[in-house]
Formats: C-alpha cells, structure tokens, sequence
C-alpha cells in the first residue's frame, strides 16, 4: 500500500568483461518461489519470470569497478502493490533465451553484492 518514489538496484564490476563471450546482460524479476538451500542451478532454469519485471539490454562491463545503478522502481511497486510476489531477481547474458548454451556466463564474482536502495512514502 506504500507509494515507491524511488528504487535503485546498485552493484559495480568486479572483473571486465565478465565471461568468455562478452555480451550485454538482462536483470527479470522472478515470479516463482524457491527455496535457497535446496535450489540447483538445473531448477533455477526453470523458474518463471514476470513479463513486465524485466530490465533488458544492460551493457556489459569494460572495466573493473564500473558502477550500475538500474531503476526497479516498477517493480519494488509492483512488490508491495502485491502484483509481484517477490521472489527476487534473476541475472542473465541478453541472448540467454535464444542460445542457452552459447553466451556469457554471469557469476557472482563478476559483480558486487547488489544493494537496493527504496524510497517510499
């Protein structure tokens, strides 16, 4: 029932470019519920994904310490509207639906803990 005015998901480079085929990445909004000490990453890629809780075409790192800041304003919204059951955010190289098999791996060295930072009223 809050009003969000503001939420920014920061993070920064840790290595640059990130994986073995350097590709822009897509940050989706995860729709299904998992439980963090029994998920693989077999299960993980089976998890569903809000169509309007995307933010696409992020440009890869090209150095380390590189800063992000992306809105996710719509989403935290749409969290605590209780349009999204927040099951949080997912990280993937831009082609990682049409090629699977062939596209950057993101890791969790590649980038900082993110931080979210939300305003609201």
């Amino acid at each position: 029932g809050r009003t969000i005015v503001s939420a920014t998901l920061n993070f920064e480079s840790r290595t640059a470019p990130p994986g073995f085929n350097p590709q822009n990445f897509d940050i989706g909004t995860v729709a299904t519920f998992w439980d963090q000490s029994t998920v693989t990453w077999n299960q993980a890629t089976g998890l569903l994904y809000y169509n309007a809780g995307w933010t696409r075409d992020i440009a890869y790192p090209t150095f380390v310490g590189q800063d992000y800041a992306i809105n996710m304003t719509g989403v935290v919204q749409n969290w605590a509207n209780g349009l999204f059951d927040n099951e949080g955010i997912g990280f993937f190289s831009s082609n990682y639906a049409a090629s699977p098999g062939n596209n950057s791996s993101l890791d969790a060295y590649d980038f900082s803990v993110p931080t979210l930072t939300v305003t609201f009223e």
